[in-house]
């Protein structure tokens, strides 16, 4: 404890045993690590993502529990942030998972992103966070598929007396969700490959967009290459990097690209 913690340890005569000096106590930086940045992701992640307080003040009262004093003042440093949050409804948040604690279909008014609104019967599986958005990846009874919704545009939802007749395995769900870059999962991947150039070189060569992804990095610059079931939500990503970033395959997405180009080159020349 001496040599590996710098604890103030004495002999004491008296006790005729080595006792901690009084007022020490260990401070933060031996405590356990891991425990502290649990405790700060779960704290912090909760509430960039609307879930507080649903589930997670239980969660955080077990880890402070185990840490001292010193350890929750260091946790209050560590800040998870994001610079877009999506919050979901809580009711809608909280019905969703009681309809998957009971295996049951949840019937609900579902606004597109077009602003047309669809009544829905879909059996729940899973819900996902993907850049401080929630999505919910459930069986569409009438499309007779799977399809991902985002959280924050279901309305009106209600959990049905009716039993999940469709069984997902783990491994197809794992598949389907992994099959492209972003949410929109439902069509089949294309590669895709994207050159950056400039400041965005740097910041490309620590990011990981999809787990098959390739990166080829050259002075000048950077082509990374990845599977991509929406090219329209892979557009976006692209266009958010400005000059530095061009689409190079497939076809289709250099033409969308392009096509944004011209549309807000009449934009700003009206």
């Amino acid at each position: 404890m001496r040599e590996r913690l710098d604890a103030e340890i004495e002999f004491s005569a008296t006790r005729k045993a080595y006792c901690y000096r009084p007022g020490f106590r260990l401070s933060y930086s031996h405590t356990n690590e891991k425990m502290l940045l649990l405790n700060a992701v779960v704290r912090n992640f909760s509430k960039h993502t609307g879930l507080m307080p649903l589930a997670t003040d239980l969660l955080q009262q077990s880890f402070e529990n185990g840490m001292g004093k010193d350890s929750l003042l260091i946790s209050d440093k560590i800040v998870f942030l994001s610079p877009i949050i999506d919050l979901p409804d809580q009711t809608i948040f909280s019905k969703v998972i009681e309809a998957m604690e009971k295996n049951k279909r949840i019937a609900m008014e579902y606004q597109s992103i077009t602003g047309d609104i669809t009544r829905r019967h879909v059996e729940p599986i899973k819900l996902v966070s993907v850049s401080s958005t929630w999505y919910l990846i459930a069986y569409d009874t009438q499309k007779q598929a799977l399809r991902n919704f985002h959280l924050a545009r279901i309305h009106h939802l209600s959990v049905l007396d009716e039993q999940n007749a469709h069984t997902v395995t783990e491994e197809f769900l794992q598949e389907y969700m992994s099959s492209g870059f972003g949410v929109y999962m439902e069509k089949k991947p294309v590669m895709v490959t994207i050159r950056f150039t400039g400041l965005a070189i740097n910041e490309i060569s620590t990011q990981v967009w999809h787990k098959e992804q390739s990166i080829i990095k050259n002075k000048d610059e950077l082509l990374l290459s990845l599977p991509v079931s929406s090219l329209n939500e892979v557009l976006h990503k692209i266009l958010s990097f400005g000059k530095l970033a061009e689409p190079l395959e497939p076809a289709e997405l250099v033409r969308l690209w392009k096509e944004e180009i011209q549309a807000m080159e009449k934009i700003a020349s009206q």
